[in-house]
């Protein structure tokens, strides 16, 4: 095969759930979880929608609900925050991720998070613009995850791209491949 002909794809070794939201709903009410791993999103809220190249939230009640997807060791996804404080996901009972004055952090018992945007280590989100954001740790319990809220604390207002969650620690390499292959979408 000619090399002008292989198109460079995302690592999928170790990946348990994607979420491709800029496709937009498989119903009225629910995402596909494109790994094929079973976990279809299921969709609430009064105004969420697809609108590409993801999905909008509007900081009241949208959500997805991705339920039980086990032990996630990197997750990694596209935002586009409206405002620099927000509720971004949980992952089971006491571990969240959120953002507060542009800073995105894990939270809860025993998390900690290191975090990559745009492909670099670092924890500065801008606001407004699209964000590539992965994380890894030794061993989220992802028994709960919610895409934008966080234990009924706060929801998120804004974008999201693509989700993806892996049962293993990206490398940096991994990270930055994700970035690189997937960020013309977002106008990155």
């Amino acid at each position: 095969m000619r090399p002008e002909m292989v198109i460079p794809q995302v690592n999928t070794v170790g990946l348990v759930a994607q979420y491709k939201l800029w496709a937009g709903l498989t119903s009225t009410a629910s995402v596909f979880d494109y790994s094929l791993g079973g976990f279809t999103g299921t969709v609430a809220g009064t105004d969420i929608a697809p609108a590409y190249p993801g999905f909008t939230f509007n900081g009241t009640d949208d959500k997805i609900t991705l339920g039980n997807i086990g032990t996630v060791r990197t997750c990694a996804f596209w935002m586009k925050p409206s405002g620099a404080t927000q509720e971004i996901m949980q992952f089971a009972g006491g571990e969240w991720i959120d953002m507060a004055g542009g800073t995105i952090a894990g939270n809860g018992a025993g998390v900690s998070l290191t975090f990559f945007v745009d492909g670099i280590a670092g924890t500065s989100i801008a606001d407004g613009v699209w964000n590539f954001v992965a994380c890894t740790e030794a061993g989220l319990t992802a028994n709960n995850v919610i895409l934008g809220e966080a234990f009924g604390v706060g929801f998120y207002t804004g974008v999201f791209g693509d989700a993806m969650f892996y049962d293993s620690a990206l490398s940096v390499a991994d990270i930055k491949n994700i970035f690189s292959l997937t960020r013309w979408r977002y106008g990155v």
